[in-house]
């Protein structure tokens, strides 16, 4: 019997190594595969980074700016920008535009770090579009809505907006472009628009 397992043991013993021999094999050449992937991979980004950077260098070196200058206000806020200007003009007011949240408002120091940047961040990148001022002191804040203040993130941003301004004690104003409720709102605060001139 044990002869019998000896002879098995000479067939197969060596069988069995080949058999482990070729799937290291395969194993070792599959992640060789892998490595030469991620080489080419690694090697096609690099070569479109290079590609990036000759091309802005191109445009630096034809003094070619890839910057432009913008407009303050669109078309529909200058319009409305003309308009306000009439009725402020006779008051010795001031108009005005694209004012960032966090320069009507700041947060408080009293709170801690982590909480001054996390409320710091909600108003760092908001602007107001108009606002109107007597010697550079803000009496009424004016948004120009449009259909896109019907979209879900901006109810939300609306509604953000609103409360920080109304809990500072700033008087805002929103419309759509109707100069009546700004009208009301400085009739309200005592100016006299007798004199206004509308289109």
């Amino acid at each position: 019997m044990e002869f019998y397992i000896a002879i098995l043991a000479v067939i197969f013993i060596p069988i069995l190594i080949d058999i482990l021999l070729i799937i290291d094999k395969k194993k070792r050449r599959n992640r060789n595969y892998q490595y030469i992937k991620q080489l080419e991979y690694e090697v096609k980004q690099l070569k479109n980074q290079q590609y990036q950077n000759a091309r802005l260098i191109e445009e630096l070196q034809q003094n070619r700016n890839i910057y432009h200058r913008a407009q303050l206000l669109t078309k529909n806020e200058y319009l409305f920008y003309e308009r306000l200007q009439k009725i402020i003009d006779p008051n010795e007011l001031q108009i005005l535009a694209k004012i960032r949240l966090a320069d009507l408002v700041e947060v408080n120091s009293t709170i801690n770090n982590s909480e001054w940047h996390t409320a710091f961040n909600k108003i760092k990148s908001k602007h107001i579009d108009f606002a109107i001022a007597k010697n550079m002191r803000v009496i009424i804040i004016i948004e120009l809505d449009d259909q896109s203040h019907n979209r879900p993130d901006r109810i939300e941003r609306d509604s953000f907006v609103n409360d920080v301004l109304q809990n500072n004690g700033y008087k805002l104003v929103r419309t759509y472009g109707d100069m009546l409720p700004v009208e009301k709102a400085l009739t309200e605060i005592g100016y006299n628009l007798e004199t206004m001139k509308l289109n």
